[in-house]
C-alpha cells in the first residue's frame, strides 16, 4: 500500500466522473440534482476541493450507469485526508469503504486499506474484527470469513476476546465444509475456554461436539461433550442434555455399551424430545451389544417417529452379520418411507444416509443385484467425500472395483474424479 498514490487517485476519479458526465449529455447541474447535491457542492467535488462520500458515488454510479468496480477502485483516494501534510487515513471512511467493498465482492480493492491500518498500528486489528462482526450480522458470511481469518493470523495477543471470538465465528462459517473446517475446529478447541461469555462457550462446545460426531473422532467428541456438560450444568438444561447425549454417542462407539445405556437414563427426563432420544439410543446400544431381540422394537420406534434413518446402521449391521438376507430386504423395503427427506446441509442426516446407501449396497451384492448395488455405492461415495469419511469411502471404492464389470463407462469416470490423486488403481 506504500506505493499507492492517493492524491493521484483522487484526481483520476474526478477526471473519470467528468468524462462520463460529458458523455451522458447531461449538465453538471442536472447530475447534481439527481444525486441530491447542490451545484456548488458538486462543483467543489469535481474540482477536488471537497471529498465525495461513498453514498454520493453510489448515487452517481446509478444515475450515469457507470462501471461500479472501476469507480470503487479510484475511490480509495477519498479514504485519506486530502489536506494533510502526511499520509493519514480517515478511519470512518476507510471502515465504510471496506464494509461496502467486501459486501459487494470487491475484496481485493479494500485489502490495501486493511494492510495500511495494520501498518499504522497493530491495535487496529480490532477495527478489522469490528468490520467482520458487522458483515457477519448482515449475513455476508464469505466476506466476514476472510476478515476473521485475518484477525486470527495477525493478532499477537491470543488472550484477547476478539481473538477467541474470531476463532469461534470462523469455525461457525466453515463448519459445513468438513475438510476445510478441521483447522478452524482445532483453533476453536484451543481457545474455547477464553470465550468471554458462558453462552458463547455453550454454543462453541455444542458445534464442536457435532463436528466431532460427524468426523467420527470419538475421543474428541468425549472431550467436547464433557466440556458442554460442565459449562451447562445447573444453567441450561437442554444443552446439558445434549452434552449427555453426545457423551453417550462417544462411549458407545468406544464399545462402552453399559455407560452409554446409563447415560440415556440421565437425559431421558429432560423433556419429551430427550425422552424419545433416550428410548431410541438405548435400543441401538442394546442391539450393538448383541441383544438382537430388540430389533423389532427399534423398527417400531423408528416408524412411529418417522426417523427410519436412525435404525438403518444397527439393524442392517445385525442382519448382515447374521446373514439374515430375507429380513434385511424386508427391512429396507419397509423403512424407506419412514426416513427423513435427504438434506445436503444436515451433516448428521447425511451420515445416516451414508450408512443407508453403503449397507444397502452390501445387501444387494449379497443377493447378486450388482448393477443396483453399484448405483448405491456411487451415492455413498459422494456423501462420504462431502463428510470427509475416507474410511467408509475406501470400503465403497473397493466394492466398486470388485464389481467393475457391472459398471458403466460414465460411472467409472465419476469414480475417477473422486479418487484423482489417490491410491486406487483406476
Amino acid at each position: 500500500m506504500g506505493e499507492f498514490d492517493y492524491r493521484k487517485a483522487r484526481v483520476e476519479l474526478r477526471q473519470r466522473i467528468q468524462e462520463c458526465i460529458a458523455g451522458s449529455g447531461l449538465s453538471s447541474k442536472a447530475v447534481a440534482g439527481r444525486i441530491q447535491l447542490t451545484e456548488p457542492t458538486f462543483s467543489k467535488i469535481l474540482n477536488n476541493k471537497q471529498s465525495i462520500r461513498l453514498k454520493e458515488l453510489d448515487a452517481l454510479i446509478g444515475t450515469l450507469e457507470l462501471p461500479e468496480e472501476d469507480f470503487y477502485r479510484h475511490y480509495i483516494g477519498e479514504c485519506y485526508q486530502a489536506d494533510a501534510d502526511t499520509r493519514k487515513l480517515k478511519l470512518d471512511r476507510a471502515r465504510e469503504f471496506v464494509i461496502t467493498s467486501y459486501s459487494k465482492g470487491y475484496m481485493e480493492l479494500a485489502n490495501p486499506l486493511l494492510s495500511e491500518l495494520l501498518d499504522i498500528s497493530k491495535k487496529n486489528i480490532r477495527i478489522i474484527y469490528d468490520i467482520a462482526e458487522e458483515l457477519y450480522e448482515k449475513q455476508k458470511f464469505e466476506a466476514a470469513k476472510v476478515l476473521y481469518r485475518r484477525v486470527i493470523q495477525e493478532e499477537t495477543n491470543l488472550l484477547a476476546d476478539h481473538y477467541s471470538l474470531s476463532c469461534f465465528k470462523y469455525f461457525l462459517i466453515m463448519k459445513s465444509n468438513i475438510r476445510e473446517a478441521y483447522e478452524p475446529s482445532i483453533d476453536l478447541e484451543r481457545h474455547v475456554e477464553q470465550l468471554p461469555t458462558r453462552e458463547w462457550k455453550i454454543e462453541a462446545y455444542f458445534w464442536l461436539a457435532k463436528y466431532s460426531y460427524v468426523t467420527e473422532d470419538w475421543d474428541r467428541l468425549r472431550r467436547m461433550a464433557r466440556g458442554l456438560i460442565e459449562v451447562t450444568y445447573g444453567y441450561n438444561e437442554e444443552m446439558y442434555g445434549y452434552g449427555l447425549l453426545y457423551l453417550g454417542f462417544a462411549v458407545h462407539r468406544k464399545k462402552d455399551f453399559d455407560e452409554a445405556i446409563r447415560l440415556t437414563y440421565q437425559y431421558e427426563n429432560i423433556n419429551l424430545e430427550f425422552r424419545d432420544y433416550a428410548i431410541g439410543n438405548r435400543l441401538i446400544y442394546l442391539i450393538d451389544r448383541g441383544e438382537t431381540h430388540y430389533v423389532p422394537e427399534l423398527i417400531a420406534y423408528a416408524k412411529r417417529l418417522k426417523v427410519g434413518q436412525n435404525a438403518v446402521r444397527p439393524i442392517m449391521s445385525s442382519y448382515l452379520n447374521a446373514n439374515m438376507l430375507k429380513e434385511a430386504g424386508e427391512f429396507l423395503a419397509d423403512i424407506s418411507e419412514y426416513m427423513s427427506p435427504f438434506n445436503q446441509n444436515d451433516l448428521i442426516l447425511l451420515k445416516q444416509y451414508l450408512h443407508f446407501y453403503y449397507l444397502k449396497a452390501v445387501y444387494l451384492l449379497r443377493i447378486d443385484e450388482r448393477t443396483q448395488a453399484v448405483s448405491d455405492l456411487l451415492q455413498a461415495i459422494e456423501i462420504a467425500e462431502k463428510l470427509n469419511d475416507y474410511n467408509l469411502m475406501k470400503k465403497c471404492l473397493y466394492l466398486f472395483l470388485e464389481n467393475r464389470q457391472f459398471t458403466t463407462t460414465e460411472q467409472q469416470e465419476v469414480v475417477k474424479l473422486h479418487v484423482k490423486g489417490g491410491d486406487f488403481p483406476l
